[in-house]
C-alpha cells in the first residue's frame, strides 16, 4: 500500500485524490467518490476491522468504466492494476456452483475441497476480488457471499478460513441498464439521471434479495459516458498512437482533423456495448488509415501526416508543407495557392464570389440538419430501442450524418462569418477572405474525396484513321504528372496497339477522391497544329466497380510477352466488342486480374456511348501556345507548366463551375 496512507505523518489531500480517478475514469463522478471515501476511511483507520475495505455494487451499462475503476483502485492501493482477482459470475449459474465457488466438503481433492475462490486468493491478501455480472449467479451462491461480506471471510469444503478483510469486494451488473440506453447517444438531458438511477434501483430488486443489496456498502450507479467523455477517450488513443515506434522512429508528426474525433465519437460508443470497442475502432480505422498512408507515401522524416474524415471512412494523407508568411492576400488554387494584391474594393467582390460559390454547400448542410433532426425525433420514439427491424439503419445513418454536419459546420464558420458581419477595415476584411477561401477549399476537397478512390483513366486516340501518336505519350505524362501533384497512386496497366503504335493507353488510379479531382479530364482533348491536321485523344474516367459486374463475359489468354508503352511488359490478352460503338477493343496487360476488371469495367461503361456524344475538354497550342478549357474559359498561358502536371488553375474552375451547377 502507498506509504502515504499507512504513514500517520503524511496528510492526504482528499480533492488532488478526487481529480486523481476523475483524470483517468470520465464521466463518473458518483463511482469516483465512493472509492476516494473508501480510501479516506482506510486513511484514518475508521474502516471497519471486521469486514473488506470496502463493498460495492458497480451497476451500470456495460463499457462505462466498472473494471477499469476496479484496476485503478487496485494500481492505487495495492501497486499494481493486476491485483485485480476476476470472477465471471455467470459461469456459476447453478446451486451446485457454490461448492465449485465455495468448496466441495464432499471431495477428495484438496482443489475441489478448497474451491475456486480459494484457490485464486491464495497469495494475495490485498487485491480487488471483482465479481463480474455478479446478477448471473444462483441465489444460493448470492447468499455465500453474505458471510464473506458480514465476516469479511468464510469458510471453505476444506474447513479453512480464508480472510478477505484486507481486500475490496466489488460486484458489476449490467441488470437494469436498459433504461441508459439512449441517454448513451446523448439523447436524454443530465437532469434525467436521477430518475433513471432511481427506476434502476427499483429494477436491481428484481434480481437481488434485499438483504444481499442492504449488505453492500453502496450501489453506485454508472451512468452512460457523454459525448465529450468519448471524445476525450479517443484523443487519447490517438495521442498514444502518435508515440508509436514507426511514427516516432520516422520523425513523423500527426495532424488531426476534428472531424476524426467526431467519427470516433460517433462510431466508438454503442448503445448496446459502451466503449468497449473504441479501442478496438481507433485501431481499425485510424491506425490502418496511418500505415496505409506510410507504405503508400514513405514520408521523409519531419513529415506530417493528417488524419481526416472522407465518405465516412478515417484516412491519412501526407500534408502540405507549410508555407511562410505573405504580405498579400493567399488564395488556394487547386493543390496549391495564389497570391493576389486585392484592394478594398476587390476584397468586397472576392468576399461576394466566396459566398456565392458555397452557397450550394450551405443548402447541402441544411438539408442534412432537417435530415438529422428528423432521425432523432425518431430515436427519441419510445419504442424506437425495442424495435430491431430499423434500428440499426437508423443509427448508422444517425452517426454518418452527425460527423458529416459537424465536421461541415465548422468548415462553414469563415464563410458564414464573413457573409453576415464582413469586416469593414481592409486588413481585417483580407483576414477574412483568406480564411473563408481556405474554407471553401476545404469543403471542396472535402466534397471530392467523397466520391470513387479507385478509378480507370482511359486515354484513346479519337480518330481511327489518324492515330494519335506522339500525343498519346505525352497526354498520359501529363496525366502520370498531375496524379502525383494530386498525391494519388497511379499507374499504366494496359494498352492497346495498331500496327506496333498504342493507340489506347489504361492507367489506374487509386487516392482519395480519385473520381471526382480528375473528372475534369472528362473528354476530347485536342491539340492543334500550324501544320498538319489536329490530333485529338479521348480522356475516359470511369469508376472502378467492386463486383465486376461483366467479368464472366471477358474472355482472357496468354500470348507472347511484349514491352509496352511506360515500360509495361505485357503478356495477357482480352478482346471486348462494342456493338454500338461497331468497334471490337484488344487490349494487352501484364496481370490478368487488373485486366478483367478493366475490360469488364469498359465493357458497362462504353455499352450505349459514342465518340460523337464526348464533349470538348481542353485545346492544346491554340494560337502557337498555352491550353484553354472551353467549359470554365480558363487559359494558362505556359504549355510547357501544362504538360508538367500544373492543372491548378483548370481545377480550380471547374470545382466553382460544378458548384454553380448543383
Amino acid at each position: 500500500m502507498p506509504r502515504s496512507l499507512v504513514d500517520t505523518e503524511i496528510t492526504i489531500d482528499l480533492d488532488e485524490l478526487s481529480d486523481h480517478f476523475s483524470a483517468r475514469l470520465l464521466g463518473q463522478e458518483q463511482a469516483v467518490q465512493a472509492i476516494v471515501r473508501m480510501i479516506g476511511k482506510i486513511k484514518a483507520g475508521l474502516s471497519d476491522p471486521r469486514r473488506p475495505f470496502g463493498v460495492f455494487l458497480f451497476a451500470g451499462p456495460t463499457g462505462v468504466g466498472k473494471t477499469y475503476l476496479a484496476q485503478l483502485a487496485a494500481d492505487y492501493l495495492f501497486g499494481s492494476p493486476d491485483r485485480v482477482v476476476r470472477i465471471n459470475m455467470a459461469d456459476h449459474q447453478t446451486p451446485q456452483s457454490t461448492n465449485t465457488l465455495f468448496g466441495d466438503p464432499e471431495e477428495n481433492r484438496l482443489p475441489q475441497l478448497r474451491g475456486l475462490l480459494t484457490q485464486r486468493l491464495m497469495g494475495q491478501p490485498f487485491a480487488v476480488l471483482l465479481l463480474d455480472e455478479f446478477e448471473k449467479a444462483s441465489r444460493e451462491v448470492h447468499d455465500r457471499f453474505l458471510q464473506l461480506i458480514d465476516e469479511g471471510s468464510f469458510i471453505n469444503g476444506a474447513g479453512e478460513t480464508i480472510s478477505c478483510r484486507s481486500m475490496i469486494v466489488i460486484a458489476t451488473t449490467n441488470a437494469g441498464a436498459d433504461v441508459y440506453r439512449a441517454q448513451g447517444l446523448g439523447f436524454a438531458g443530465g437532469s434525467e439521471a436521477p430518475t433513471r438511477d432511481r427506476e434502476l434501483d427499483r429494477t436491481l430488486e428484481q434480481y437481488f434479495r434485499f438483504e444481499l443489496l442492504n449488505r453492500f456498502d453502496q450501489v453506485v450507479h454508472f451512468h452512460p459516458l457523454s459525448r465529450r467523455d468519448i471524445r476525450v477517450i479517443a484523443q487519447r488513443e490517438l495521442e498514444e498512437i502518435e508515440q508509436r515506434a514507426g511514427l516516432r522512429q520516422r520523425k513523423i508528426t500527426l495532424e488531426v482533423e476534428e472531424s476524426v474525433l467526431d467519427w470516433l465519437t460517433a462510431h466508438g460508443y454503442d448503445p448496446d456495448f459502451g466503449a468497449r470497442f473504441l479501442r478496438r475502432t481507433v485501431e481499425r480505422s485510424a491506425t490502418t488509415a496511418l500505415a496505409e498512408a506510410v507504405v503508400r507515401y514513405n514520408p521523409k522524416p519531419g513529415s506530417q501526416l493528417r488524419l481526416g474524415v472522407r465518405r465516412d471512412r478515417v484516412v491519412a494523407i501526407q500534408a502540405a508543407t507549410p508555407q511562410p508568411a505573405r504580405e498579400h492576400v493567399v488564395i488556394p488554387e487547386g493543390t496549391g495557392d495564389r497570391s493576389l494584391n486585392l484592394d478594398k474594393d476587390a476584397l468586397a467582390a472576392e468576399a461576394n464570389r466566396l459566398v456565392e460559390a458555397a452557397d450550394p454547400l450551405l443548402q447541402r448542410l441544411e438539408a442534412k440538419r432537417t435530415r438529422l433532426r428528423t432521425l432523432l425525433e425518431r430515436m427519441n420514439e419510445p419504442d424506437f430501442w425495442n424495435e430491431t427491424e430499423d434500428r440499426g439503419s437508423i443509427l448508422e445513418e444517425f452517426r454518418r450524418l452527425d460527423v458529416s454536419v459537424r465536421a461541415e459546420d465548422r468548415i462553414a464558420r469563415p464563410i458564414t462569418r464573413i457573409a453576415e458581419s464582413p469586416a469593414q477595415d481592409a486588413r481585417h476584411l483580407a483576414n477574412q477572405v483568406e480564411k473563408a477561401a481556405a474554407a471553401l477549399h476545404e469543403w471542396d476537397v472535402r466534397v471530392a474525396e467523397e466520391s470513387p478512390a479507385a478509378v480507370w483513366l482511359v486515354l484513346s486516340s479519337a480518330d481511327p484513321l489518324r492515330p494519335a501518336g506522339e500525343w498519346l505519350d505525352d497526354l498520359v505524362a501529363l496525366e502520370l504528372a498531375w496524379c502525383r501533384r494530386l498525391h494519388l497512386t497511379s499507374n499504366v496497366v494496359a494498352f492497346e496497339e495498331v500496327d506496333g503504335r498504342a493507340v489506347r493507353i489504361a492507367l489506374e488510379v487509386e487516392g482519395p477522391g480519385a473520381a471526382a479531382l480528375l473528372e475534369m479530364e472528362q473528354g476530347v482533348h485536342r491539340q492543334t497544329r500550324q501544320s498538319g491536321r489536329d490530333r485529338r485523344v479521348v480522356v475516359d474516367v470511369i469508376p472502378q466497380s467492386e463486383e465486376r459486374a461483366g467479368s464472366s463475359e471477358v474472355k482472357t489468354r496468354t500470348v507472347r510477352q511484349r514491352r509496352g508503352p511506360f515500360r509495361l511488359v505485357a503478356d495477357q490478352h482480352a478482346q471486348i466488342e462494342l456493338d454500338r460503338r461497331g468497334v471490337r477493343i484488344e487490349l494487352l496487360a501484364g496481370d490478368r486480374s487488373t485486366l478483367v476488371h478493366l475490360a469488364s469495367d469498359l465493357m458497362v461503361a462504353w455499352s450505349e456511348v459514342t465518340i460523337d456524344e464526348v464533349p470538348l475538354a481542353r485545346v492544346y497550342g491554340e494560337g502557337g501556345s498555352g491550353a484553354r478549357d472551353p467549359r470554365t474559359g480558363v487559359v494558362v498561358a505556359r504549355i510547357k507548366d501544362v504538360m508538367k502536371g500544373r492543372l491548378d488553375r483548370f481545377l480550380e474552375a471547374w470545382r466553382r463551375s460544378e458548384s454553380a451547377t448543383q
